[in-house]
């Protein structure tokens, strides 16, 4: 065997590992990716579902269209100062998969959540803070005998505050209050006949 086909044998061995050493990973529909080459850096592209070839970094994926984020035992103060002895709050928001980069490189972890699979849920952290000041403010506005018969009014109420703070916070358009639902409103011992 010449030496020039022992060469271009194993040429042929290297460049076959360095396709196979990578990965690939499925982004589904509703989830977004951004890549994270070896040395750390995040490259500020938004990665479409589909299947990705990771290389020799990884993708991060995170879910963009349907977040959920539940606040329970919230206990707000009504108009006439009684406090509710529990009000549990679902919110659901989405992400514009443009300001994925953003969110995961501007802001730290304190910010976002962890599945119980291990995925990190952009700002669901930061999202369930605000509900905490949005309910104080809409329960605010109305007697504790009012709360449970206005609670669509409230949770309008809680949806235009959230929106509010996105938009103090310049996070308007980046982030998408799709729907908010009281779940559980309870008053008071006392007030309870």
């Amino acid at each position: 065997m010449s030496t020039g086909k022992i060469i271009v044998g194993a040429g042929a061995v290297v460049i076959a590992l360095l396709i196979t050493a990578g990965q690939f990973t499925t982004i589904n529909t509703g989830e977004n990716g951004i890549y994270v080459g070896f040395d750390g850096k995040v490259k500020n592209e938004v990665l479409t579902p589909g299947i990705k070839y990771d290389g020799f970094g990884t993708i991060k994926v995170f879910n963009t269209r349907k977040i959920t984020v539940q606040s329970n035992d919230l206990t707000p103060k009504t108009k006439d100062n009684t406090i509710m002895k529990d009000m549990d709050v679902v919110v659901n928001y989405s992400l514009s998969p443009t300001s994925l980069f953003d969110f995961y490189t501007d802001y730290d972890m304190s910010n976002h959540g962890v599945t119980d699979s291990g995925q990190i849920e952009l700002m669901s952290t930061f999202i369930q803070r605000l509900i905490t000041s949005a309910v104080n403010q809409s329960v605010d506005e109305y007697s504790a005998l009012e709360v449970n018969s206005s609670l669509d009014k409230i949770q309008d109420t809680i949806k235009q505050n959230l929106n509010a703070a996105l938009d103090t916070n310049n996070l308007a358009g980046k982030i998408k209050i799709d729907s908010v639902v009281v779940v559980k409103a309870d008053l008071p011992e006392a007030l309870v006949a």
